[in-house]
């Protein structure tokens, strides 16, 4: 069992955490600048060291820790736990993890928009799906089905 979130909910690279920071594109900007083997910067230490992010290299291990049969099944929070534990990212962790967990538990968009699906890396073919308050599937599928666009990106379109 393994339950899939974001980066916000997982990361816990001390100068990423900052208040104010984009989650996201930190990391991914860690990862490209130093790959997933390097070393952890200490509490404090600005990540523009170009020293990626060396909580990402025990993933792997920590996602096989909490994957074998009869361990306890960790939330979100436990993870966090877990990852700074074994300096760890739980993120990453919890992506291996669902590859091979036989309950998988995420919010809705991650199945219902084909993009986030993707970079998920989520395949459905032969899962059973249960959603729960399905009366919200509506608007999650409206919603990763639209976009939005601005005056200038219209008129360019037209000029095309």
């Amino acid at each position: 069992m393994v339950v899939l979130g974001s980066r916000d909910h997982y990361c816990i690279h001390p100068s990423v955490r900052k208040k104010g920071r984009n989650i996201n594109e930190e990391c991914k900007q860690l990862l490209e600048r130093g790959g997933r083997s390097a070393a952890v910067n200490e509490p404090g230490e600005s990540s523009d060291t170009g020293r990626g992010c060396g909580y990402s290299h025990g993933a792997m291990k920590l996602a096989s820790t909490v994957s074998k049969p009869g361990a306890e099944p960790l939330d979100i929070e436990d993870l966090v736990v877990a990852g700074k534990k074994s300096r760890a990212c739980p993120y990453f962790a919890a992506k291996t993890a669902a590859e091979s967990a036989e309950l998988v538990f995420c919010p809705y968009n991650y199945l219902l928009d084909p993009a986030v699906r993707s970079a998920m890396d989520i395949e459905l073919k032969g899962a059973i799906v249960i959603l729960d308050e399905a009366h919200n599937v509506e608007d999650t599928s409206r919603e990763a089905a639209s976009c939005d666009l601005d005056l200038e990106q219209l008129e360019e379109a037209a000029a095309a």
